[in-house]
């Protein structure tokens, strides 16, 4: 038989139990929102639009991923804007075959109107006029990851603000 005082000190032990992990179940919760979901399965889809775009050579479609004002870290040096983005992939990827592969997305939500992601790329590039007999010498694959700011545009949607760009390898063969 439990004595009042055993379960009188099991109470509090409960009690002081939850009032420990209360705050991190909080925090835990800060993190991941339910309702949140739309807007990151917006967000994945900003992210799937941009290796749609560069993938198809659609750089005006860019316009639906970064903002005008975007600063990305994509180069030696920012780039700042987004007609002078468009430009960068423009000269830089030309009409070379390419692929780009996005996942891993982690959304961490600052407020309701900006978010912070991370995503994993894998970057192929098969150069100008790819095909069988260029492979050997033009082709590239880079595994890549972004760290992006987003935020929530007039109209309700997700875009881009800032990019930075990290290359973890590089492999030309």
């Amino acid at each position: 038989m439990t004595s009042p005082r055993s379960v009188s000190l099991l109470r509090c032990a409960l009690a002081l139990v939850f009032l420990l992990i209360s705050p991190l179940i909080s925090a835990q919760t800060a993190l991941y929102n339910p309702t949140q979901t739309s807007d990151i399965e917006a967000i994945r889809f900003v992210l799937a639009q941009f290796c749609y775009d560069l993938d198809t050579k659609n750089y005006n479609a860019l316009v639906d991923v970064f903002t005008p004002d975007v600063v990305a870290e994509v180069a030696p040096s920012p780039i700042v804007s987004l007609s002078a983005l468009q430009q960068f992939y423009n000269t830089k990827l030309g009409n070379a075959t390419t692929q780009h592969l996005s996942s891993t997305e982690y959304v961490k939500f600052l407020n309701a109107t900006t978010a912070n992601v991370t995503s994993y790329n894998m970057a192929v590039y098969l150069g100008p006029g790819s095909g069988l007999a260029n492979l050997q010498k033009s082709s590239a694959v880079f595994y890549e990851r972004y760290d992006d700011t987003f935020v929530k545009v007039n109209d309700g949607s997700w875009r881009i603000s800032f990019r930075l760009l990290n290359i973890f390898v590089g492999h030309r063969f």
